[in-house]
Parts: structure tokens; C-alpha cells; sequence
């Protein structure tokens, strides 16, 4: 929906969203909208041993919202927790970090 596919609503939809997100990342959001935009649908699905398993479905808007949150924050974050933590905001930290603990325990150990 807003790639430019010739009807030039592009701009002004990808504009909205903008200024919706930056809206609900500074707090301004209505307490009408809070409940729908900050809440979800609970689902319950049968497992095959008769239980029940809950699945949550979050509303589109604040998973946008959190993604955006996340990207403005993993570059100072990053350089504030390095390198005590290594798994938000340090491209494959964590990755990093599981694979030299193989290591070690590898040579340890033999």
C-alpha cells in the first residue's frame, strides 16, 4: 500500500503512519484507542493431549510502534551495555558470544 504503484497515495499514507507511530512513542495516544492499539486478541487452541494452549495476537500498530522503539535504541544501548550484554543491538552478539563459550568448554575439557 505504499509503494508508489502509480495513484500517488503513497506519500500521504506512508506520512500518516509516521505521525501515528511517533504518536504512540511519545504518549500521546488517546485513552480511547489505548485498549485496541495496546492490547490483543486471546485465542484458545486444543492441543492434541486435551490441553489448551493460549495464542496471542497482537494488534499490527504496536509491533510497528516496538520495532521502531527498538531500532532508535539499539545503537546507544549498545554502546552504553558493551560489552556486558550482547544481545540487543550487537549484530550477532549473541551468536557470538554462544560460540565462544562452545569454544571454551571445548578446550577445557579435552
Amino acid at each position: 500500500m505504499i509503494s508508489s504503484g502509480g495513484t500517488g497515495t503513497a506519500v500521504p499514507l506512508l506520512q500518516a503512519m509516521t505521525d501515528l507511530i511517533n504518536m504512540m512513542l511519545a504518549g500521546r495516544t488517546a485513552q480511547a484507542v489505548k485498549l485496541l492499539f495496546f492490547g490483543g486478541a486471546l485465542t484458545a487452541l486444543l492441543k492434541k493431549d486435551g490441553g489448551v494452549r493460549p495464542i496471542a495476537v497482537e494488534y499490527m500498530w504496536w509491533r510497528i510502534a516496538g520495532k521502531v522503539a527498538c531500532n532508535r535504541l539499539a545503537a546507544p544501548s549498545a554502546a552504553l551495555l558493551t560489552p556486558r550484554q550482547l544481545g540487543f543491538g550487537v549484530a550477532t552478539g549473541s551468536e557470538s558470544a554462544v560460540h565462544a563459550a562452545q569454544r571454551y568448554v571445548q578446550n577445557r575439557y579435552q
